[in-house]
């Protein structure tokens, strides 16, 4: 096999390659601008065992290499060839040859984070849709985790789950790796491969509570390039990386665990009945008991105007030749001491962030507020910061939810959240609704800290 791919005409392989694309892989559309103008060559080689295929960029050009071994070894195929190429590009999409941990962090440490990332923006635009070669690269690693073959080797969370979260954690219960380790675990590798990603941040703080950083001082990775500086990359890849970042810009922003809410226009963001439904539906049911006037849900506001509000006492006044001077008006506000609204706005919520406050600013005739969020802490939100995105996206913790809900003595809470967060050993006496992003988010990491009293899901 080595011989054949030696011997392959490289301009000929390349238009294989973008025959690939159009016939069965039309997801990387967006990568065959490079493949037509800006691919200098790809060569199969014999390398030392380290490399599996690298990329270099010459003169506006990519040119990249391939381990024939690697090759041999995995049976790869033309179109692992193909996605193997694309994964070299989104090192220069993702900027990774610039970034600062190269400066603080072991190569192999750095080459693993890097690949986290690359891998997840294949796996969302293939539309999180299985990839072969990363399966059959990688998979097995996982197996050899478990076993203890290689209890250090975190080389499977380098492609997208392959199991469910369920099956996951009682496998890694099983193979007793503790608990605090088998939820990050969990935790990174849903939400790195979920559809919005994770930022170098993240992914280089969750990697860290993982693996252990061995001299440091001695392996730092000391790239062999200098910095790449935009004007040097070629055209296509400029492009490509424009349209990535308005496709999502999560994966090449490193910047992720403190997003800025600068633009949030609500105006033409779509919302839709049914989610307006379950939210009203919700609210009313966790805020307002069914005998509506009792003192905790309500009060009236009497004020007095010298503008007519008229109603049966006035009239009455009016028949005897009677002008009061004063009118009476009640105003009944809907108040509620001992309930609150609790919305996560965490990473991974972020792109239901604007159709939530779309959604929840359309019923202000129901509920104002207060609305509380939270991220890795609770704060205080009015009608007008949900209407102007007055919030900043981090990462997620419940137990400060749980915390806030007893320190004010809250006797229901609704959460709207994906129920993606760590377990807290925090319990609340109140009782708890959840409104889920979606069908397919669960609410196992609330159940143990109170009693769940009903679930809505949106969309």
């Amino acid at each position: 096999m080595g011989q054949i791919f030696k011997m392959i005409d490289n301009k000929n392989y390349i238009i294989k390659l973008i025959d690939l694309i159009y016939t069965k892989h039309q997801t990387l559309l967006p990568f065959l601008e490079i493949l037509r103008r800006d691919i200098k060559n790809i060569s199969f080689e014999e390398l030392d065992d380290s490399y599996t295929a690298f990329i270099r960029l010459n003169d506006k050009k990519f040119e990249i290499f391939f381990n024939l071994n690697f090759i041999n070894n995995y049976s790869l195929t033309d179109e692992d060839i193909l996605w193997i190429t694309c994964h070299e590009i989104g090192h220069y999409i993702l900027d990774h040859l610039n970034s600062e941990y190269n400066k603080t962090h072991p190569k192999e440490f750095c080459n693993m984070a890097f690949d986290c990332q690359v891998n997840s923006l294949l796996y969302n635009i293939n539309e999180q849709k299985p990839i072969e070669v990363l399966n059959k690269i990688n998979q097995e690693n996982y197996n050899k985790f478990l076993s203890g073959e290689d209890r250090e080797g975190y080389f499977f969370l380098l492609v997208p789950p392959f199991k469910t979260e369920n099956e996951i954690r009682q496998e890694l219960k099983k193979a007793q790796i503790e608990e605090q380790k088998r939820e990050i675990i969990i935790e990174f590798w849903f939400k790195n491969f979920s559809k919005e990603g994770l930022g170098l941040n993240d992914i280089f703080s969750y990697l860290e509570k993982l693996i252990e950083i061995k001299e440091p001082e001695e392996k730092l990775n000391k790239t062999e390039n200098e910095k790449i500086n935009i004007d040097d990359l070629p055209d296509s890849l400029k492009e490509l990386k424009e349209y990535l970042t308005e496709y999502n810009g999560v994966f090449c922003s490193e910047n992720i665990d403190e997003i800025s809410n600068d633009i949030f226009d609500l105006t033409n963001v779509q919302t839709n009945n049914r989610d307006k439904e379950t939210l009203e539906g919700a609210i009313k049911k966790t805020l307002f008991p069914k005998k509506i006037g009792t003192s905790d849900i309500s009060s009236e506001l009497i004020y007095r105007n010298i503008f007519p509000t008229i109603n049966r006492i006035d009239a009455l006044y009016f028949g005897n030749d009677v002008i009061p001077i004063f009118y009476e008006n009640k105003i009944t506000e809907t108040k509620s001491s001992q309930t609150a609204i609790y919305i996560d706005f965490s990473i991974s919520t972020a792109p239901y962030h604007q159709k939530i406050c779309k959604s929840i600013t359309s019923l202000k005739k129901v509920y104002r507020g207060p609305y509380f969020g939270f991220t890795e802490s609770v704060f205080e939100l009015s009608y007008q910061d949900l209407l102007n995105g007055n919030f900043q996206i981090k990462g997620t913790r419940i137990a400060p939810v749980i915390s806030h809900i007893n320190q004010n003595k809250f006797k229901k809470a609704l959460i709207i959240t994906d129920g993606e967060f760590n377990k807290t050993n925090i319990k609340t006496k109140a009782d708890l609704y959840l409104i889920l992003f979606n069908h397919e988010n669960n609410v196992r990491s609330i159940k143990s800290v109170g009693k769940i009293k009903q679930v809505w899901s949106l969309e």
